[in-house]
This record gives structure tokens, C-alpha cells and sequence, in this order.
């Protein structure tokens, strides 16, 4: 099993032994042995996995005690090792499906878990002295933005255009608590993946698929399931279930984005939510039978008898969208998206002068300028697009719109957007730049009045100097 290589932060409790995986780990066996714990004053501080039988049965009275001490819930998960070990069978077993569900805590960012003062809470003396602080605080589970990878697209603003609530402002976004209502919009439509709920990051569940990955190669159903309804699980029995899951337990479903579920798949994990919420950010992925929602336990097990297993494309998540055309290509030939999971340029090719604006401002080097003999292209390589239309927000001609669009054809090889002649100077034979943006100038400068410039308008810089100097000389 591979290990964190230092000792890191972060707790497991546990009554299965665990050895050598750069974890604290302590021992305990039920909710009394955790009630001791969860009286500490820093539980809940870092990462913490709680791993026993029995423990979904005791969610209720771990939120509650949890609520009491104001600890921050988002640091904490749950593992029912007697049920986890038999959904799985023998694809992998209980001491790695804990360590990838360390990894997943590890990798999230709960440090960064909105807090707010709670004037609701009934608060004992006996608690507040305990406690402090932090018996008042109140952490809540709404989105948070990773500042540096938000500005990787600086002239981005797709999720303040799409919240309904108007909640996302500024650049980088800032949201407003009271006005979110967690939809997973905001979460779902970032190129850069930069929003998310602390518990439930990109990486997080990247890191947690690679390691069950790499430790069962066979394809696997994953029931994606709210915490409290995780007791209702209990009631799977062992006939029950004919193909062997894995569960990713969520604060929310509305947390998974489309992107993450295309992961998933394209890693061969067939995806099952189970819940009670309307999931209308991930309405795509629902027409195109990617994913089923389920919100009873007899749907679930039918689900879970069912055939159908996604196969691995790869071993692990590649670069840019690949995976997400890929995946999406096992569902549809041709599907206009709400996400950004494929896209599709459409350019004016009377509007571009070939500027080279959008090439320079392309994050993933998606767009380049190529001269090929006499000739200027604007060349598009689709698959290292990640559809953040930056191009679109920043062509001085408005000549490119960027679609989320998926056409199965679309990706076999780079595209010619537009292309130009290459203009050479009238004197010396120079190279200067493409006819339509020369007669694009050339038309400003006349409707400006400006005649005696465009005299200069096909000669180099070099040669248009030597002009001016001789005119000013004579």
C-alpha cells in the first residue's frame, strides 16, 4: 500500500489495525470510546476518519455531540468497516478503502469551511466553559473559491453570470453566505474546477478514485450518498448485492460536479446518487443516462443489480478534457452542454485579423498562430481546450464564440479557424502582417478622414521611419 511519506496531519479512529501509513491512528470500538474523543478540544481540528461497525447506525448522536462542542463536521467522515468491506468483496479490502478515504480528507480544504456566529444554539454554562468559543460557532457548507486558480483565467466570470441568487461578485469571486442556497451551479460550471465545497474538492476526489484504482483494477459502482442517509445502507444484505461498490459519502449531492462524474466514469466507476435533493445541475449528465438518482433503497439495490459497469478508458485522469470527450462519447454523438465539458469555436471569419489576442491569452495553449508559406493561420487543437472562454472575452473584434458543445467528429484533429494572406512590405519585400487586418486599419483610417496615413499602411516599420525622415529632411 502506498503511504503518506511523513507524518501527517490528520486522525483515524478505528477498530481495525493500521499500520505504517504516516497517520495517527488510535483504537476505539463504539460511540463511547468516540464521545471521549470528541470532548477534546481540538477534535475536529484536521482531518478525521472515524472507522467502526456500527458507526452510521450512531451518525445522529455523533452530529448532535458534534453540534454541542461546535466542531467542525466537514473535518470528519465515517466509515462502517462490517458494511464498507462486504460492499466491496474482494475487490479491496477494509485497511485501503480507509486509507483512500483519509486521502480524500487529506486533500480537501475544510480548513477553509465558512463559520458564522450562531445566536440558535442553546448553549449550557458547562459546555461554554468546556468548549469556549466555539460552542457559538456554526460551520456551513457552501462553496468556496481557490483564489490562484481562479486567476489563471483573468477575464473569467461564467460563475457570477450563472448564480440564480446572485450571490458571486468580483474577480477573484467572493460569495455571499446568506444569499447562497448551495445549488452546485457555481460549482459545476468552472473551467478550472477553482469552486467547490471544502469537503468535496476536485483533488480530493481525484486522490480518493486513483487509490482504489490502483488497488482494484476492475470496474465498480460507486454510490455517491448523502451522511445521513448512510444508516440506510444497513439494510443491504449480502444477497442483495451481485456487483461489488464503493461509497462516496457527500454533505450534499448538489457538491458533485458534471466534470467529477465524468471521472469517475472514465476511471470505470458507474455512478449511483442516492438522496432526497433536485439536482438540476447535473440535468446533462441525466438525459444522456451517465448517472440515475435514486431516493429509496429498494431503487437502489435494482441499481445495484444491474449490468451495467462503466470499463476503465485509463489508469488515471489525463490532461485538459480528454477525459471528458472520451466519457461523453460513450453516450451521444452530438449534445449541446451545461458544463464545461467539451467545446466548439465558432468564428467570424470576416471579423478576425488574425490579432493573435486570444492565442495569448489561451491558458492551455488550445489556440496558436502557425504561418505556413504565405499564409496566416489560426489554428484550434480541441482537445486542450478547457471551454473558459477566455478567447471569446478578450477578441477586440468579438470574431470567436466558444460553445459547450460536444460532436464526437470534432476531436479527431486541430482545426483551421480562419487564415489570411501575409502582406509584405510594398519596398522592401518585409513580411508585415495579414491582409484583413491591414484592410481593416485601412478601412478605419478612411472613415476616420485619415488619407495621408494610409500611404504607410503596406510598408514595415523600418522602411515607414526611413520615409518620414527623408520627408523631413527634403
Amino acid at each position: 500500500m502506498t503511504m503518506i511519506t511523513e507524518r501527517s496531519r490528520g486522525l483515524i479512529l478505528s477498530d481495525v489495525s493500521l499500520n505504517d501509513l504516516g497517520i495517527k491512528v488510535e483504537r476505539i470500538k463504539d460511540l463511547k470510546d468516540l464521545i471521549k474523543y470528541m470532548k477534546h478540544q481540538t477534535f475536529g481540528d484536521e482531518p478525521t476518519l472515524v472507522a467502526y461497525r456500527g458507526v452510521w447506525r450512531d451518525l445522529d448522536k455523533i452530529f448532535e455531540e458534534a453540534n454541542v462542542n461546535g466542531v467542525n463536521l466537514y473535518n470528519l467522515d465515517f466509515i462502517d468497516t462490517y458494511l464498507e468491506k462486504h460492499f466491496a468483496k474482494n475487490l479491496i479490502n477494509i485497511e485501503r478503502i480507509i486509507y483512500a478515504r483519509f486521502i480524500r480528507l487529506f486533500y480537501s480544504e475544510t480548513i477553509k469551511t465558512p463559520v458564522r456566529i450562531s445566536g440558535s444554539k442553546s448553549i449550557t454554562r458547562r459546555d461554554l466553559l468546556r468548549s469556549h468559543i466555539r460552542t457559538i460557532l456554526q460551520y456551513i457548507n457552501k462553496p468556496i473559491v481557490n483564489d490562484k486558480m481562479c486567476l489563471m483565467l483573468p477575464h473569467c466570470n461564467i460563475c457570477v453570470d450563472t448564480c440564480p441568487k446572485k450571490a458571486i461578485s468580483g474577480k477573484p469571486p467572493s460569495i455571499q453566505y446568506n444569499l447562497c442556497d448551495l445549488c452546485g451551479l457555481c460549482i459545476s460550471v468552472c473551467p478550472v474546477e477553482a469552486i467547490y465545497t471544502p469537503q468535496t474538492t476536485s483533488r480530493s476526489i481525484e486522490e480518493y478514485l486513483s487509490i482504489i484504482k490502483k488497488f482494484s483494477r476492475e470496474p465498480m459502482k460507486i454510490v455517491i450518498i448523502q451522511y445521513h442517509l448512510l444508516k440506510d445502507l444497513m439494510n443491504i444484505r449480502s444477497e442483495d448485492i451481485k456487483y461489488p461498490f464503493i461509497v462516496l459519502p457527500v454533505w450534499s449531492l448538489k457538491e458533485i460536479s458534471s466534470l467529477m462524474i465524468l471521472k469517475m466514469i472514465y476511471l470505470g466507476f458507474t455512478p449511483i446518487l442516492y438522496g432526497e435533493e433536485t439536482i438540476n445541475h447535473l440535468i446533462d449528465l441525466f438525459r444522456l443516462g451517465a448517472i440515475k438518482l435514486v431516493n429509496n433503497l429498494n431503487e437502489l439495490i435494482t441499481l445495484l443489480s444491474e449490468d451495467t459497469l462503466y470499463k476503465s478508458r485509463r489508469e488515471e485522469i489525463p490532461g485538459f478534457r480528454i477525459y471528458a470527450v472520451e466519457t461523453l462519447s460513450l453516450f451521444t454523438n452530438e449534445s449541446s452542454l451545461n458544463f464545461p465539458g467539451a467545446s466548439y469555436i465558432e468564428i467570424d471569419k470576416d471579423r478576425c485579423t488574425l490579432c493573435g489576442a486570444c492565442v495569448r491569452t489561451c491558458p492551455t495553449k488550445a489556440l496558436r498562430i502557425l504561418d505556413v508559406n504565405n499564409e496566416r493561420r489560426l489554428v484550434f487543437e480541441p482537445l486542450q481546450c478547457i471551454s473558459c472562454k477566455e478567447c471569446e472575452n478578450i477578441c477586440p473584434e468579438k470574431a470567436l464564440r466558444v460553445r459547450w458543445l460536444f460532436k464526437r467528429d470534432y476531436y479527431q484533429e486541430e482545426k483551421i479557424l480562419t487564415s489570411s494572406p501575409i502582406v509584405h512590405c510594398s519596398i522592401c519585400g518585409a513580411p508585415i502582417e495579414t491582409e484583413i487586418f491591414i484592410s481593416r486599419v485601412e478601412e478605419k483610417l478612411r472613415k476616420a478622414g485619415a488619407y495621408e496615413a494610409l500611404k504607410y499602411t503596406r510598408i514595415c516599420e523600418k522602411c515607414k521611419t526611413k520615409l518620414i525622415l527623408q520627408s523631413m529632411i527634403e
